[in-house]
């Protein structure tokens, strides 16, 4: 392993540890929760949940101490990540790496430390559920398994958090999306290869005076007389058998009123379904003839 792979490594558990958006967030009674029964099932006065970043340890919950934040290299738990075990020290005043800790040496002098590592679904070691007591002790295989599982337990509310996080997000992108198709000037389309329409904005009222519901499920090219269908389906047809996947095509249109409209229309063919942006060429030249001060985005 060269020396680069365990900064990289590093990185990578941070980048995934950010990503939970945990770090000096507010206490969660789910999590404290966690660490009450984690003391109460170990029998140990004192139960932490916390988090190592990248210079500190931080206390997500607490039993037993008043602690937020300790720095890194003084963190029992930054010793219980590097291992996919549980780190448990029945007298530190006998471990070479904690026998000159703060925590040993000064008040609450700590004698004993057990750790499970928060471990993610993608293997990254977040920090873990510890429990600590000031005389020497060993816990039980009972007390170790339940220990696990209390720590798998950290990492599912983690994952549920994140989840649904990530779920508002997409909701609000696609409320965004939603209103700039909606609020599009011109006809935005999305058609499947047979170019039957699955999503049509609202602009195919406000230019062509068609209902938008009824749109849907139709052939776009259904909406065009028989002469201009036949010449642009067997345009597209050409070129895409050349490898061609974008068009620009100028058509007249017959509205729902029955008056006739020109149209320009970008048509791009992706992922097997066809993407269509039309504008009306009437309103393309009077937005150019006005005056730079009165134009409006369109």
């Amino acid at each position: 392993m060269n020396k680069q792979q365990p900064d990289l490594l590093e990185d990578k558990r941070l980048t995934a540890l950010s990503a939970y958006a945990i770090l000096d967030t507010t206490p969660q009674k789910e999590l404290d929760a966690i660490t009450r029964l984690a003391s109460f099932v170990c029998k140990t006065p004192i139960a932490l949940i916390t988090f190592i970043d990248a210079d500190r340890q931080w206390v997500k919950s607490s039993v037993g101490i008043d602690l937020k934040q300790v720095p890194r290299a003084d963190a029992f738990c930054n010793h219980a990540i590097t291992s996919n075990n549980i780190l448990e020290i029945e007298d530190v005043l006998e471990h070479d790496a904690f026998r000159h800790n703060p925590f040993v040496v000064n008040d609450p002098q700590i004698r004993f430390y057990a750790g499970a590592p928060l471990i993610d679904p993608n293997g990254f070691k977040l920090g873990a559920l510890c429990v600590l007591d000031m005389v020497r002790r060993k816990l039980t295989t009972e007390q170790l398994n339940s220990l696990r599982t209390l720590a798998n337990d950290v990492v599912t509310h983690l994952v549920l958090l994140k989840q649904s996080r990530e779920l508002k997000d997409t909701q609000a992108r696609d409320k965004d999306l939603s209103n700039l198709f909606n609020t599009s000037p011109g006809i935005q389309c999305v058609m499947d290869k047979d170019y039957r329409i699955e999503m049509i904005n609202k602009a195919v009222t406000d230019i062509l005076g068609h209902n938008q519901g009824k749109a849907i499920g139709k052939v776009f090219w259904n909406l065009f007389s028989e002469g201009v269908r036949s010449s642009s389906i067997r345009q597209m047809n050409e070129g895409l058998r050349k490898g061609k996947r974008s068009f620009e095509v100028k058509t007249p249109l017959i509205t729902g009123a029955g008056d006739i409209k020109w149209l320009n229309w970008s048509l791009v063919f992706k992922e097997n379904k066809w993407y269509a942006t039309g504008r009306d060429v009437k309103r393309i030249w009077i937005y150019f003839l006005l005056p730079l001060k009165n134009r409006q985005v369109a």
